[in-house]
């Protein structure tokens, strides 16, 4: 029991009730891997257009380097229930999809219990099988945050900050994988 309160007393775990804010300052890190020794992260920062659509500049550590900026419409930070998953570099401009972040509708639909979504190559309905608590890094502590867990018939699986403000897929299983590793918003 002391070794249990010891190591509580030198890694403390912080619970953020609603997950953490999104602000023009948030940068968020998930690592990416796509099977055998194929990882790398994928960043993303100086968020913008916190009123109704999202801005980000995203880069990633992967052989080439990729980097870009996104920009999601009001309209699919709404509506959208398109990810969009796979970047190639330079400018996207999202109208009818969102990436990063559920759109409000999928969001609804995802707390409601089932939500049907284009996450790669086919609509599937993601059914909400439970909530669970996800550890991640928030401004450089360790956090356990609320997420929605999402599965489909095939598999595919999406973890979700159980945020309305923040829906932010915090997980992700399409055959590859996306998990998010820290999240600084100050």
């Amino acid at each position: 029991m002391r070794t249990i309160l010891a190591l509580l007393f030198l890694f403390p775990v912080l619970a953020i009730a609603g997950g953490p804010e999104l602000t023009t300052n948030t940068t968020a890190t998930w690592k990416v891997e796509m099977g055998g020794d194929v990882h790398y992260d994928f960043i993303v920062k100086d968020i913008t257009n916190l009123e109704g659509g999202r801005q980000f500049d995203y880069k990633m550590t992967n052989l080439q380097h990729t980097h870009g900026s996104v920009s999601i419409s009001s309209d699919a930070m709404l509506n959208a229930t398109i990810l969009h998953n796979y970047f190639d570099g330079g400018l996207l401009q999202l109208s009818d999809a969102t990436s990063v972040w559920l759109s409000a509708k999928a969001f609804a639909g995802a707390k409601k219990g089932k939500v049907k979504l284009l996450a790669d190559h086919e609509v599937e309905e993601f059914e909400l099988i439970e909530k669970k608590k996800m550890a991640m890094f928030v401004d450089g502590k360790q956090t356990n945050v609320t997420a929605l867990y999402l599965v489909t018939d095939s598999g595919t699986k999406l973890w979700v900050l159980d945020n309305p403000k923040n829906p932010l897929i915090l997980k992700m299983d399409l055959g590859w994988t996306l998990t998010i590793m820290e999240y600084h918003s100050k």
